[in-house]
């Protein structure tokens, strides 16, 4: 005998039974005496094997639950509340501060003048007639290309955005 036909040999002998053993139990579950197990479910049996799912699962949290993450900032090396040095501070002078407005657009006609304002602190519009006030500027004249808004004794001049 070879050597080479030993090993064939013995690998046929192998796959032989490694099909019987195959056969064998594609009878045994065909034959109806397989019981699935609660393991079997996870893995395509019949019962359910996810949790039942309600409004409890989600409800939202309070704020009080953020807490930490709050009082340890996760952007900070150190994880510690920041806390602003006085020389930090900027500070605060008599100035009048000068409205953080563009002028969008004018509306002149015989009985009245308007002018649309877009608001950069707060995001939104603004429409005001001469004579009308907001965030303590009052409009006092409106141009074809510019408005002219008085607070206090100082006069403020925006030109029309484009």
């Amino acid at each position: 005998m070879r050597p080479g036909n030993t090993h064939n040999r013995l690998l046929s002998i192998w796959l032989a039974g490694f099909s019987a053993l195959l056969v064998a139990v594609i009878v045994w579950e065909l034959s109806g005496n397989f019981v699935p197990s609660q393991s079997d479910a996870v893995f395509g049996g019949t019962s359910n094997a996810l949790p039942e799912l309600n409004d409890r699962n989600f409800a939202l949290s309070s704020p009080d639950a953020f807490a930490a993450m709050i009082d340890r900032p996760l952007f900070s090396s150190t994880r510690r509340p920041f806390v602003a040095d006085a020389a930090d501070e900027p500070e605060l002078t008599n100035a009048v501060s000068v409205p953080t407005w563009n002028l969008v657009g004018t509306v002149i006609t015989p009985g009245s003048r308007s002018a649309l304002f877009w608001s950069q602190r707060s995001g939104q519009f603004i429409q005001l007639d001469v004579g009308m006030s907001s965030e303590g500027w009052e409009l006092v004249e409106v141009a074809t290309a510019a408005a002219i808004l008085k607070r206090g004794d100082r006069r403020y001049e925006i030109e029309l955005s484009h």
